[in-house]
């Protein structure tokens, strides 16, 4: 079994304790303190150290220590920090809550951001994760909280307490009970692929079920039994309904006779009905083949404008574009002239430029005698050659300005010819131009007086009706010849068989009266069959519900078996305590409960010792079962005269009046109340 013990506990600035070193050299020590001195503060330290919240599992507490008017202190740190022993080995653990002081750039002061956790393990720093890991290498958390406070396990939730103890019990299996027990086996045999509680509910759903529709079928079957109708005498019915039958049967036959009579003005009817649906056809046939040739005749007739109008909006298109040619080429003439005019003013400035140019002579300038640097004359031979030069270079200039201006005025002259060759050509295509537009006019003058006369013909419909008209006008004498068959025949006498057909509405209604009354023998067959099924159903409901319940009270007494064993198993395993872990209902039936009692008193109602000391009994429990003891703290213990021996290590948290400050002893000793 593993063995934890808490050999020392140092507290820096936790909850209000500035400073706190504690030896724990026994495996029982005592802490005395007045109320608020401190006593669960120590408690709260250790689980904090090792889970980071408080004895009361809340992760959200106030670890730094508070100034009077309950702010913070800034800029200290909460640490708590112990040495435990598991199983021999020594483990130095600490955990600092460190607050964040951030100066940001430019701030005069730092700014709280936050706080930060710092671990230690045997000195050696780590983050969260790891610390935690190696925690939970220890002892597990949940364990850690039921095995550390004698109050601890009391106060989970029933559910959770009861999850623990039946997985201490050794899981008793359901086969375990049974065995030995025919109706217990055979039980579990029959739950093919359901759980014990999913048959459970089954069952009682079907019981349920099963008991509505059996309460109403009673009902059902009175609602049946009132709706039945009366007997009658059903074989005197039925000889009346035979009796009715060959009276309609002789009136229909005296009917047939009338009507035969009837026949021929029926069969002169039809022949004059198939003389009208010939004409009628002839006519729909005729009306068909009229729209066609009135159609044709429409298209033919205007074919004509259709074609003249082609021809004179092909005239209309000549005309729009000589019109637009027309346009062109006075605007491009215009053009030309605009060119000649400024080519022949610059011809003309050319060729007084050239005169002017011709007419320039050589003239020796005096300076270009003497030397342009230190002035002294040339002598008479350098002159002369001076001269020569000069002269040479002024003819040679003149020449090719005069050669350059002609050839300006040459290439002028060419342009001037080529655009007055252009007008005369434009002239010329202009004339011809407006020529054509004139005999267009005068032809589409004339086309559009054969258009109109062409316009003036009839519509479609105007020839299609009369058409119509003369085809009317050569049936009218057939037309005739069936109104004068219609009046012939609508001379002749009626045959009358109105008497007749009362009579026979009356018969057919005593016959209809008496099929009715009939209808009552097969309703009554109809409704004693319901009653005799109704009858079977109730008898096999009734038994089925009978199975169901022994079912379920055979599976009332496999729980109630199941559950004794369980209990039975769970408090061999206690000293004083007792839990009960089924609560039994007014039906007989169990429902699943965790209520611990300390020698038949609930938990809930004992006193505080007899609380602390069933505390024990149950981590003494634990802790054999979980194979790890730790240290226990127990508050009020004061309260406890005799405390039951435990394998753990026991710290008690004593109230004591004169001590103001936490007074620290590990020895063992009577306790009295102080």
């Amino acid at each position: 079994m593993k063995k934890i013990t808490l050999k020392k506990l140092k507290l820096l600035n936790f909850k209000g304790v500035r400073n706190l070193e504690v030896d724990f050299s026994s495996d029982e020590s005592f802490i005395y303190g007045a109320n608020g001195s401190g006593k669960t503060t120590v408690f709260d330290s250790f689980v904090f150290l090792l889970f980071g919240k408080d004895s009361t599992d809340r992760k959200s507490f106030e670890v730094q220590t508070l100034d009077k008017n309950y702010n913070i202190i800034p800029k200290i740190e909460a640490e708590v920090s112990a040495v435990l022993s598991v199983d021999g080995e020594r483990v130095e653990l600490t955990r600092i809550m460190r607050q964040k002081w951030v100066k940001k750039r430019g701030a005069l002061d730092s700014e709280f951001t936050g706080n930060e956790t710092v671990y230690e393990w045997n000195g050696v720093p780590m983050n969260a994760g790891e610390f935690t890991s190696k925690i939970n290498n220890i002892i597990d958390e949940k364990i850690f909280k039921m095995i550390t406070n004698p109050a601890a396990f009391n106060s989970l939730k029933w559910q959770d307490q009861r999850d623990v103890l039946i997985d201490m019990s050794g899981n008793i299996t359901d086969e375990d009970v049974a065995k030995g027990n025919a109706e217990f086996e055979n039980l579990l045999k029959n739950l093919i692929g359901k759980s014990f509680n999913e048959r459970k509910s089954e069952v009682k759903a079907n019981i349920l079920k099963s008991k509505k529709e059996l309460g109403t079928i009673p009902t059902r079957i009175d609602e049946v039994e009132r709706s039945k109708p009366v007997g009658l005498d059903f074989d005197k019915l039925k000889a009346d309904l035979e009796v009715k039958t060959k009276a309609i049967e002789a009136v229909n036959d005296q009917v047939s006779d009338k009507l035969k009579a009837q026949q021929s003005d029926i069969d002169a009817q039809k022949e004059i009905q198939n003389e009208i649906y010939a004409i009628e056809n002839e006519i729909q046939s005729e009306k068909h083949q009229l729209q066609q040739k009135a159609s044709e005749a429409y298209n033919e007739a205007q074919s004509k404008p259709r074609e003249i109008q082609r021809k004179i909006d092909a005239i209309d298109g000549d005309i729009k574009s000589n019109e637009s040619a027309i346009s062109i080429n006075n605007s491009k003439t215009s053009s030309y002239g605009n060119q000649i005019g400024e080519i022949s003013k610059t011809i003309a400035n050319l060729r007084k430029e050239w005169e002017v140019e011709n007419a320039k002579e050589f003239v020796m300038d005096d300076s270009d005698c003497a030397c342009p640097t230190c002035k002294r004359e040339f002598e008479a031979s350098d002159v002369e050659e001076k001269k020569k030069d000069l002269q040479e270079h002024f003819a040679s200039n003149k020449n090719a300005k005069l050669k350059s201006i002609t050839e300006r005025g040459q290439s002028l002259s060419g342009q001037k010819m080529t655009l007055e060759n252009n007008v005369i050509s434009l002239t010329t295509e202009l004339k011809e131009l407006q020529e054509a537009n004139k005999l267009n006019w005068e032809k589409r003058a004339e086309l559009s007086e054969e258009l109109k006369a062409a316009s003036n013909t009839k519509t479609q419909m105007e020839i299609y009706t009369t058409l119509l008209s003369e085809k009317e006008q050569e049936l009218k004498p057939k037309y005739q010849a069936i109104e004068d068959k219609k009046e012939a025949l609508a001379n002749r006498p009626k045959v009358d068989t109105s008497e007749l057909r009362s009579q026979l509405e009356k018969l057919n209604a005593e016959r209809d009266a008496i099929k009715n009354e009939l209808q009552k023998e097969s309703q009554i067959e109809t409704s004693n069959k319901r009653i005799e099924q109704l009858s079977k159903e109730e008898t096999t409901l009734a038994q089925s519900i009978a199975d169901l319940e022994k079912e379920l009270f055979t599976m009332e007494a496999f729980e109630k078996e199941k559950s004794t064993r369980i209990e039975q198993s769970v408090n061999n395993r206690f000293r004083i305590v007792n839990f009960k872990l089924f609560d039994t209902q007014i039906n007989g039936g169990e429902t699943p409960t965790c209520k611990a009692l300390i020698n038949g008193v609930p938990f809930s109602d004992a006193n505080t010792a007899s609380k602390i000391n069933a505390g024990i009994d149950i981590i003494n429990t634990l802790c054999q079962h979980y194979q790890v003891n730790a240290p226990v703290f127990i508050d009020n213990r004061e309260s406890v005269v005799e405390l039951i021996p435990t394998e753990s290590q026991i710290i008690n948290l004593i109230v004591s009046k004169p001590d103001k400050v936490l007074r620290v002893e590990n020895r063992v000793e009577q306790l009295e109340t102080v």
